[in-house]
């Protein structure tokens, strides 16, 4: 179970990783300012892949963890539509 631990652990470090970095996107674009998200999807496909091949425990144990991400990506979507909205309305 330690090593189960110890990539559960990694997981977490990686999810952390990369909310802050969209809770830092979000942010940018709610201030009118678009971000850098050339490497969002190749991130997020590769923590995916990497977690499907992963024990079920580490799944298991990161599951919250992906709740939140995904739920700060969907904030992120809506705040983009917002900000591409405003833009074409020409109020940006």
């Amino acid at each position: 179970m330690s090593s189960d631990t110890n990539a559960g652990q990694n997981y977490e470090e990686r999810f952390h990783e990369l909310t802050v970095f969209v809770e830092e996107a979000l942010v940018k674009v709610r201030n009118d300012e678009m971000p850098d998200l050339s490497q969002l999807d190749g991130r997020v496909a590769g923590l995916c892949a990497d977690i499907e091949a992963a024990e079920p425990q580490v799944q298991s144990y990161v599951q919250p963890l992906m709740a939140t991400m995904i739920g700060r990506l969907d904030e992120l979507a809506t705040a983009l539509n917002e900000y591409q909205q405003k833009l074409q309305s020409g109020q940006g």
